[in-house]
C-alpha cells in the first residue's frame, strides 16, 4: 500500500514538472468515469430502467465531446517540424495502438465484435467502413484525428475565417463520402460520430493556439448552449445520426465551457493531485477493457437482486477496473521504457 502511496506522489510530481494542468486531467478522468461506472455500467444491469433517453444520450455526446475537446487542446499545443513530424505519429502509435491492439482482440473473443469489424478496427478503417466496434469506434476515431491533426494545427495558424472554412470543407468532405457510398453502393459506410466530433476537436486544437477573451465568450457560449441543448431535445428524430449532427453545437460548446472552468483550478492538495493521477494513469486502460472485465466479474458472481447488483457493480467491479487499468498501464509504461532504453 506504501509503495502504491509512493507511487502516486512521484506521478504528481513528475506532472508539476512538466506543468500539466490538474484541472483538465481532472475533467478528462471524469469524462472516462461517466462512461465506464454509468453509462456503459448500467448495461449490465435493469436496476435502472430506461436510463437511455433523449436528456441522457445528450449529456453522454458531450461527456464523449469533452474527452476529444480536450485532445485537440493537448495536440493543438505541439509544433510540427519536419523532423518532429515523425517522432510525433511514432509516440502516438506505440503509446496508443498495442493496447488498443489487445482490446480489439479481447473483443474479438468475448463475442462483442464481429471478426470483420475488428480487422477493419485493427486497420483503422472501420470508422469509414461501418461497422465499428462498440466502445472501441471512439479509439479508432482518435486514431484517424491524430493522424490528421499536423494538418489541423497548421491551419489554426491560419486565422479564424480560414479555420472555419477549412472545417466546413473538411465537414462537408465526410458528408459527402456518406451520401455517395450510398448513392454507388447503397449503403453508408461512414460512421457519421467521425463528422460529429471534428468539430471539438478542431475547437480544442484553435484553443490550444489562440488567445481567446474567454470571459467574454463565457457567458455569450452558455446562452447559445443552452438555447442548442432546447433546441437538439425537441428536434428529436428517429434517427440517432441525423440527432447527432444537430447536437454538433452542444457537443462543441458544454466541452468547451467545461475546459475553460477546469482549466482554471488551482488543486494544490496532494491527496487531490494523488486521486487525480490515479485516475488519469488508468482512464486509457480503464476505457479499452472494461467491457471485458464487467463480463468476467459478472460470471464469477453476480446478484439475483437489480438493487444488489448495482451496489455491486459500483463498489466491486468499478473499483477492480479502475484499479486495474491503473496497474496496467504502469507496466506498460515501464515497457516502453525498458524497450526505449535498450534499442536507443
Amino acid at each position: 500500500m506504501m509503495e502504491n502511496f509512493h507511487l502516486l506522489t512521484l506521478l504528481a510530481r513528475k506532472a508539476q514538472n512538466m506543468k500539466r494542468n490538474l484541472g483538465i486531467d481532472l475533467l478528462r478522468s471524469l469524462s472516462i468515469l461517466y462512461i465506464v461506472g454509468f453509462w456503459h455500467l448500467l448495461d449490465y444491469t435493469k436496476a435502472i430502467p430506461h436510463y437511455e433517453n433523449i436528456i441522457s444520450y445528450r449529456i453522454t455526446w458531450i461527456v464523449l465531446g469533452t474527452f476529444v475537446l480536450i485532445s485537440g487542446y493537448f495536440l493543438g499545443g505541439k509544433n510540427f517540424s519536419r523532423n518532429a513530424l515523425f517522432a510525433f505519429y511514432k509516440k502516438r502509435l506505440i503509446k496508443i495502438y498495442p493496447p488498443y491492439f489487445v482490446a480489439v482482440l479481447f473483443f474479438s473473443i468475448f463475442g462483442l465484435s464481429d471478426t470483420i469489424t475488428s480487422l477493419k478496427a485493427i486497420f483503422g478503417v472501420s470508422m469509414f467502413v461501418r461497422p465499428a466496434p462498440p466502445t472501441l469506434w471512439f479509439i479508432t476515431m482518435l486514431l484517424f484525428f491524430y493522424l490528421i491533426t499536423p494538418i489541423i494545427v497548421f491551419l489554426a495558424d491560419q486565422g479564424i475565417f480560414r479555420y472555419l472554412f477549412s472545417y466546413i470543407f473538411l465537414f462537408c468532405c465526410l458528408l459527402g463520402y456518406e451520401y455517395l457510398s450510398k448513392a454507388l453502393f447503397h449503403y453508408y459506410y461512414l460512421d457519421i460520430r467521425v463528422a460529429v466530433y471534428l468539430a471539438p476537436f478542431m475547437v480544442g486544437v484553435y484553443m490550444a493556439r489562440n488567445n481567446i477573451k474567454k470571459n467574454r465568450i463565457k457567458s455569450i457560449l452558455s446562452m447559445v448552449g443552452m438555447a442548442a441543448f432546447i433546441l437538439s431535445c425537441y428536434f428529436n428524430y428517429e434517427s440517432r445520426g441525423y440527432n447527432l449532427l444537430l447536437s454538433i453545437p452542444i457537443i462543441t460548446i458544454f466541452p468547451l465551457l467545461m475546459l475553460l472552468f477546469f482549466k482554471q483550478l488551482n488543486l494544490t492538495s496532494l491527496t487531490a493531485q494523488r486521486t487525480i493521477f490515479f485516475l488519469s494513469t488508468a482512464s486509457y486502460f480503464m476505457y479499452l477493457f472494461h467491457r471485458p472485465f464487467y463480463i468476467v466479474i459478472k460470471k464469477i458472481y453476480f446478484p439475483t437482486d437489480t438493487v444488489y447488483q448495482l451496489i455491486f457493480l459500483l463498489i466491486i467491479c468499478l473499483p477492480i477496473i479502475i484499479a486495474s487499468s491503473f496497474f496496467m498501464q504502469v507496466a506498460y509504461n515501464n515497457v516502453l521504457k525498458s524497450l526505449t532504453n535498450r534499442y536507443t
